[in-house]
């Protein structure tokens, strides 16, 4: 029996997310990098069989480093569903929904449900959410962003609720949010760590048996990936980056690389300190002006009205200690991308939703205002999902030929990483090999370049599909 009004407003938050994801998935453009290479590593599983070690052209990948658990669904959507773009994005799209759920049930344990409807459509309306790398691709953001927000419920009702249980399902989550993408699991910890000091709770928290057995959930789930990659991974002898394989490359590259390096991977925002209101800017969009209004607002009831927000309300304490934690710290990295901000999404909007709500209470005319702009922004966000770029001009014509034939080869240098999975999905079985010399007489071959005496079938601007001489 549903239990209104919560119930229907969550399921008017789901409802609301599942159909702006479905929004033109599927038309979508392959993103180049993050996201080609998770397709790449998906399809070369069913072709090599080897769960543990990620491949690329049908060689070990020297590239990646992050644990498998994203490029497993993938595999497995593709493998079972058929070899699409959207199949590619299924896991991402039931992300989103789990986000969501446990964003609405982490709020409405201290909130009415109407705030934490208007704390999901705030972060519906966001490119930060339902973009690029996140929500829209077959990146593990979204994955790690649902697990993470999992974890967070679970925590904080073991934390102020005193749910033993949940200290176990907190752990669960956790862990799998590690073989999502390793150390990136921890970025909400400093803000957990402030949570919990700030209520008071460390020592009775310490001396509760439950919150170890979640701890050591946690540690199992971490210890069994490495003890994999250590055990089964392949070495490269050329790592792109330092490390000699998966384990290896993943502590220098996913943690000490990126917060000390500036100059081995090109950075999206190379001003640092400026970074977390670059991001605001560009990715929280409109709101990010609201979210300021809402700490200046909660800053002068701190200092002159000696509000005690940290003790009156323990979720603004949690998405304040969250956001700002994260926000500060990728301020001081070396290398910084958009999507790292992306597992605070959730702890932003629930701020701004505080600010929006204190406005609302003011005056009829704020809410109108407030609602108006809502639907202006969920609108724009809307078309623009609907409105995708197109994508490379290959498709239309090689795509169709290579399907026509009964084996292709490609040799090196090869194309883009977002060409290069298109033409994976329309041929899984495409075999590669280290040179011309290699290819047998009258053997169909994708180059960047075909040879000049090569009877060229298709020919686009950057792809051609030749046939060698017998």
């Amino acid at each position: 029996m549903y239990r209104f009004p919560s119930d229907r407003f969550l399921l008017l938050a789901l409802a609301l997310t599942l159909g702006l994801s479905l929004l033109r998935l599927d038309r979508q453009p392959i993103a180049e990098w993050d996201e080609a290479r998770v397709g790449i590593n998906a399809v070369e599983i069913w072709r090599t069989g080897d769960w543990i070690n990620p491949y690329f052209a049908g060689k070990p990948d020297a590239w990646v480093a992050k644990p498998p658990l994203n490029t497993w669904l993938v595999a497995l959507a593709l493998r079972f569903f058929g070899y699409e773009p959207f199949f590619l994005r299924l896991p991402a799209l039931l992300a989103n929904l789990l986000t969501v759920f446990f964003l609405f049930r982490l709020i409405a344990l201290y909130r009415s449900p109407r705030f934490a409807l208007l704390a999901v459509l705030l972060l519906l309306s966001v490119k930060g959410f339902l973009g690029i790398h996140v929500g829209r691709t077959g990146d593990p953001d979204a994955l790690l962003l649902a697990l993470l927000t999992g974890a967070t419920f679970f925590l904080v009702r073991a934390v102020s609720f005193e749910r033993r249980a949940d200290w176990w399902w907190m752990g669960l989550l956790w862990g799998l949010a590690f073989w999502t993408k390793g150390p990136a699991a921890g970025v909400l910890a400093p803000g957990w760590f402030l949570f919990i000091v700030l209520q008071g709770k460390v020592k009775q928290i310490l001396a509760n048996r439950a919150f170890w057995l979640g701890m050591a959930a946690f540690l199992a789930l971490a210890a069994g990936w490495l003890g994999l990659a250590t055990r089964f991974g392949l070495e490269s002898p050329e790592p792109i980056f330092a490390g000699r394989n998966a384990l290896e490359r993943m502590l220098s590259y996913d943690l000490w690389q990126r917060f000390s390096e500036s100059n081995f991977e090109q950075p999206q925002h190379p001003s640092r300190f400026t970074f977390f209101f670059i991001y605001l800017d560009a990715h929280f969009n409109v709101w990010n002006y609201a979210l300021f209004g809402a700490v200046l607002g909660g800053l002068y009831l701190w200092l002159i009205r000696k509000w005690q927000w940290w003790r009156e309300e323990p979720l603004l304490l949690l998405s304040v200690a969250c956001w700002a934690s994260l926000g500060g710290l990728l301020s001081l990295a070396a290398t910084t991308h958009r999507w790292y901000m992306a597992p605070v999404l959730p702890y932003l909007a629930i701020t701004t939703a505080y600010g929006l709500w204190w406005a609302g209470r003011r005056a009829v005319w704020s809410r109108a205002a407030i609602g108006a702009l809502l639907l202006f922004t969920l609108g724009r966000h809307a078309w623009q999902l609907a409105h995708p770029g197109p994508p490379p001009i290959e498709l239309a014509t090689i795509v169709p030929r290579i399907q026509e034939v009964t084996e292709v080869y490609i040799v090196p240098p090869f194309p883009k990483q977002d060409l290069l999975l298109y033409l994976y999905l329309a041929r899984p079985d495409l075999r590669f090999v280290e040179g011309i010399g290699e290819l047998p007489p009258g053997a169909q071959v994708l180059l960047s370049v075909a040879p000049l005496n090569w009877e060229v079938l298709e020919k686009t601007a950057n792809l051609t599909f030749a046939r060698k001489p017998r």
